[in-house]
């Protein structure tokens, strides 16, 4: 799971990233859009979708593990504070990181079309790019914190897995 997180966090920031610097040009000194206008709003969008992939994504996985460590503690048989009960409280923790990931970002977008200057705006600038750049602080924080998670969750997952392959391996006799 490291890999494709890994490949899915450096999309989600770069594109955020990408997106918050090309905001800085979307209009020029003549306070007219720029050329960069019509870039900023698809790619913003998609920076939106891109986000909520991304942490949705991290917490399925932490839903499916805790529903596989659920039934290794079953065949196991060994108490729910080993296995299940950590990894129901990773996922709780996930939830609340993801649900803070995707509203910073989709704040950020709303903030964006209240200040959109095409447009009546009913914001300044500055405050999207205040929101813009908060929610690239925030994903890099959720980010930090679902590798630590991730990480975690995986030496369960292999606890589990090591416990179980012992288990079913046949006995030696003598």
């Amino acid at each position: 799971m490291l890999p494709l997180f890994l490949g899915l966090t450096a999309a989600n920031l770069l594109l955020l990233v990408t997106v918050f610097i090309l905001g800085l040009f979307v209009i020029d000194p003549a306070d007219e859009p720029t050329a960069g206008y019509d870039w900023h709003i698809p790619l913003g969008v998609a920076a939106g979708l891109m986000a909520a992939f991304t942490h949705v994504a991290i917490y399925m996985y932490h839903m499916a593990t805790a529903r596989w460590l659920q039934a290794a503690t079953d065949k196991a048989g060994t108490p729910l504070s080993r296995w299940v009960e950590p990894a129901l409280r990773r996922k709780r923790r996930v939830f609340v990181l993801m649900m803070s990931a995707v509203a910073a970002t989709m704040l950020a977008m709303f903030s964006g079309a209240l200040a959109d200057r095409t447009f009546r705006p009913l914001l300044p600038g500055e405050v999207h790019l205040a929101v813009a750049a908060l929610t690239i602080a925030i994903n890099v924080a959720v980010a930090l914190s679902e590798y630590r998670h991730l990480r975690a969750q995986g030496a369960l997952m292999d606890d589990a897995l090591q416990l179980l392959n012992e288990s079913s391996r046949p006995r030696a006799t003598s």
